[in-house]
């Protein structure tokens, strides 16, 4: 994994350096002293994960580097400075580092995923969606209910038609910004993790309410994220989404469903309305550049 370290002071990024290094995970490290030089390499080296050690507190110029951040996908990870006096210390349960659990710093907002899902109708109304979108938008993951054979023509539909670009996800693809992960139909869930960096993982499973993959099995296990995403349920019939989004709301998650109006069906954003899963209800073609300004709005904003 790539890793970029911040702290003010070069003794201490050179051995956090050495000790990730020695993670059995492996580690390919650049290191900075100042939020200016942490905000260069952070567009030249494109690392997962900005590292804030100890020595962060006062450095000028969070702010910005904060922005990139959640521009550029990449999460911040914080490391705690109460008792710690040495890098080592410090790493002295090394998977906190990986799995998310350490506390993100404040004023820096870790970016957040993208989570869609749609059925009868959504093919069209994802089109519209994903143009909405950037090209070096946070990872997009979506379920979409389609028939197998149907599947390789619609990803590539959605790739010439937006920014990102959009592939058929894959289990243990670690996602990356600017790229949109489509979940394959018929045999397999799509469930996200962040346990050592975002990543889509294909579980085989009984369908969930007649459908495989569900929207459901999607969202709830994005309500599990350290970095609650943000979810949009679109067009469709039936309930299939509502309860995850529920969910990811509950987890403190941007939640959205489509409107009636622009619905082919309103049955899918209309149950999840019902049980107050959905915090907006939107038209179609606000939902697109509504999902950006949650997935990177300052925490202070969220």
């Amino acid at each position: 994994m790539r890793f970029l370290i911040l702290d003010g002071r070069p003794v201490w990024t050179s051995r956090l350096r050495e000790a990730l290094e020695g993670l059995p995970l492996g580690a390919d490290c650049t290191l900075a002293t100042t939020a200016e030089a942490a905000l260069s390499l952070m567009e030249k080296s494109q690392p997962e994960m900005l590292v804030l050690g100890p020595g962060t507190r006062g450095l000028r110029g969070l702010d910005l580097l904060a922005a990139a951040a959640a521009r550029l996908g990449v999460r911040v990870v914080p490391l705690p400075d109460a008792a710690a006096t040495t890098p080592q210390d410090t790493l002295a349960a090394p998977t906190a580092l990986l799995d998310g659990t350490t506390p993100r710093a404040r004023g820096l907002a870790a970016p957040r995923a993208i989570l869609i899902g749609a059925s009868t109708g959504g093919v069209e109304a994802l089109h519209i969606v994903l143009q909405a979108l950037p090209h070096d938008c946070p990872p997009v993951f979506i379920v979409q209910h389609m028939r197998p054979n149907l599947m390789q023509a619609f990803v590539e539909g959605l790739d010439r038609g937006c920014g990102a670009t959009v592939v058929e996800a894959q289990d243990r693809q670690l996602a990356r910004p600017g790229t949109v992960y489509v979940a394959p139909a018929g045999l397999r869930h799509l469930v996200v993790t962040d346990r050592g960096g975002l990543t889509c993982r294909l579980i085989a499973d009984e369908p969930r309410a007649g459908h495989r993959p569900s929207v459901d099995v999607l969202f709830q296990s994005g309500a599990a994220l350290s970095v609650p995403p943000v979810a949009a349920l679109l067009t469709g019939m039936g309930r299939d989404g509502a309860e995850g989004l529920l969910a990811i709301r509950r987890a403190g998650g941007a939640t959205i469903a489509q409107d009636q109006a622009s619905c082919t069906v309103f049955g899918m954003p209309r149950a999840a309305a019902e049980i107050g899963a959905a915090r907006d209800i939107l038209p179609l073609t606000q939902i697109g550049r509504t999902l950006m300004r949650h997935a990177t709005a300052p925490d202070r904003e969220r």
